[in-house]
């Protein structure tokens, strides 16, 4: 009998009962965020290894005439079963759920991680789901069931991460007299924040899981956490003076009022538009930025978060170019350029940069095979690297050899490793055909 005495114990169920065992106490002892949700996976996984156990006791019980079927699937079901809980981690899940005090930049990138790791909820939910329709453990309304006690207590997760978020911003010191233009004292910015933060709040907790979208809800819950970063890092001494200045600016505290209006017009609405949410979410970002970026910080980044996407043989090239454009940033004059044609130029550099690296995420290959626009991609990467040339000769001439060599060396790797690729896969089919 299994430990709780009311099933049978099946050895070919042992690994599946050790890993449950094993992950359960990880959940219970080391998850910080997303604990619920995780909770919910295991508890749902054990019902999953139920089903496995009922298919052997229909085995077990067959006569004379063969049932295939339940051997088959539950046969399955243990192979799928383990590999998922073999594999099973939420991103992120020994991370406080709501921000520290820390610089602006910082605060954003706490807030960018934590919506990524939220999605994995869903990426194991579909995984889980995945294993139990490819070996038919559980019919279509069990499988929903699934689904639907995770998203459950993935809303139960939001909900405390927005209580806590909403508690530390009524809590906080920060108040109208704070904003440093007198004209807007009496306009109460501050209270009216915290007033809005308190009604999406109140409105959000009691939204119903089955009707209310989870990834709507996370968005609101993000959008409430950006919020919170003034209210976070006021006081934090280790700020410049002039974030301390952006934080107490009447623009940011317009700009968190703004964008609370349309939270709250998201959870108002069964069908919010998360595109729309979206769209005020990064805008409220670029403000809250405005303070500590340099001139072209916000490109730099676009282009850092793009290169992951890239495929050989491009990829390299693609990372050769974003370190260029950190140097021109970070060592170049662009703060005191002024001259309009060629801040022009500047900027149009960096979207073909951009652009160039998008092209990149459209090369596909397997088993040696590349798509056609392969001679077209590297005429455009020629193209971007000569105008970024231009503007880095301009700005940071002493480091342009360095990183003109390193471009060089970018795009020898790129053709080299692809090649070497393409050679081992043919010599692989070459022995399989063999």
């Amino acid at each position: 009998m299994d430990r709780n005495g009311d099933r049978p114990s099946y050895a070919a169920t042992d690994l599946i009962k050790g890993l449950l065992t094993h992950i359960e106490h990880e959940v219970t002892d080391k998850y910080k965020r997303n604990k619920k949700a995780a909770q919910a996976i295991v508890t749902q996984s054990r019902t999953v290894s139920d089903a496995i156990v009922t298919l052997i006791q229909k085995v077990d019980a067959q006569g004379t005439a063969i049932d295939w079927e339940p051997f088959y699937n539950y046969t399955t079901g243990v192979t799928k079963l383990e590999a998922f809980l073999l594999e099973f981690l939420l991103n992120g899940h020994d991370l406080p759920e709501t921000p520290t005090p820390d610089e602006i930049p910082q605060c954003i990138k706490f807030v960018d991680t934590w919506k990524e790791h939220r999605t994995d909820v869903t990426k194991v939910t579909q995984d889980l789901e995945a294993c139990v329709r490819d070996a038919k453990l559980l019919d279509d309304n069990q499988r929903q069931n699934l689904t639907t006690a995770v998203v459950k207590a993935q809303r139960e997760d939001d909900v405390e991460t927005l209580t806590s978020i909403n508690i530390a911003i009524q809590d906080s010191a920060v108040n109208d007299k704070d904003i440093l233009d007198e004209t807007s004292a009496s306009e109460e910015l501050v209270t009216k924040v915290k007033g809005v933060v308190l009604e999406v709040h109140t409105k959000a907790k009691n939204l119903d899981a089955s009707i209310y979208p989870s990834s709507a809800m996370g968005m609101v819950v993000s959008g409430v956490m950006l919020v919170y970063v003034p209210f976070l890092i006021h006081g934090f001494e280790s700020n410049s003076a002039t974030t301390h200045e952006h934080i107490k600016s009447a623009k940011l505290w317009k700009a968190a009022n703004e964008f609370l209006t349309q939270l709250k017009a998201a959870v108002d609405s069964n069908a919010p538009s998360e595109q729309e949410l979206d769209k005020h979410y990064k805008a409220f970002e670029d403000i809250l930025r405005g303070a500590v970026m340099g001139l072209i910080d916000p490109q730099i980044i676009s282009l850092m978060k793009r290169v992951a996407k890239v495929r050989r043989p491009f990829f390299s090239r693609a990372s050769s170019l974003v370190r260029i454009w950190y140097h021109i940033n970070k060592d170049g004059k662009l703060q005191d350029e002024t001259d309009v044609a060629a801040r022009t130029k500047l900027r149009n550099a960096i979207i073909a940069s951009a652009k160039a690296i998008d092209n990149g995420k459209t090369i596909v290959w397997a088993n040696g095979d590349i798509s056609e626009n392969i001679e077209a991609l590297n005429q455009q990467y020629d193209k971007v690297f000569n105008d970024v040339k231009s503007v880095a000769e301009k700005y940071i001439s002493g480091q342009w050899s360095d990183l003109s060599k390193e471009y060089e060396d970018a795009e020898a790797t790129d053709n080299k490793h692809y090649d070497d690729y393409c050679a081992k896969v043919a010599a692989a089919q070459s022995d399989d055909e063999e």
